[in-house]
């Protein structure tokens, strides 16, 4: 892991032109990043909610524990309730971890069909190219549940309180 320290700035002896009690800082705090191994791999979250409108979920894989040399990460989408080409385009892909990179990201497309759904969900997972002698691991989450949300619903509740609205006016109450 990284570590940390504080290092406190003074001034020793009477023989001195700097005076650190007017600095507005004398303690510092230093990390040192651990990065003699390739690291571990995962995504940010086990879990996104994304609207339908939002058009893209944009997916972020990080490198914790480590980041030294480049390593690949390949990346698809699974099924689940959400079918792919019909609520979202299957993706697909390669993206590279270089030397000292910390986090990646890439956008699976949604499609919004402009009617109202349930909330749909569908998978995004990862593997390490080379897994387990690249020296890599995986982290916590190595796949992403990725819930799309309709904005329709908004909408057909704005819709029925309007039409609600026009009876009682319509029936002369209030």
């Amino acid at each position: 892991p990284d570590e940390n320290f504080f290092i406190v700035l003074s001034v020793k002896g009477s023989d001195h032109n700097a005076d650190l009690n007017e600095a507005d800082y004398s303690t510092a705090e230093v990390t040192i990043i651990d990065d003699d191994k390739p690291g571990a791999f995962s995504f940010r979250e086990g879990g996104m909610v994304v609207r339908e409108s939002d058009q893209m979920a944009k997916c972020t894989i990080q490198r914790t524990a480590g980041v030294d040399g480049r390593v690949k990460i390949l990346y698809r989408t699974r099924d689940a309730t959400a079918k792919k080409d019909v609520d979202y385009f299957e993706s697909s892909g390669t993206i590279i971890f270089e030397d000292g990179v910390r986090e990646l990201s890439f956008n699976v497309a949604l499609i919004d069909d402009k009617s109202y759904d349930k909330d749909l969900t569908f998978a995004v997972e990862f593997d390490i190219v080379g897994f387990p002698d690249c020296g890599a691991l995986y982290g916590e989450h190595r796949i992403l549940s990725v819930t799309v949300t309709s904005d329709e619903r908004y909408r057909d509740t704005v819709d029925r309180i309007a039409d609600l609205m026009k009876i009682h006016l319509e029936n002369g109450s209030v």
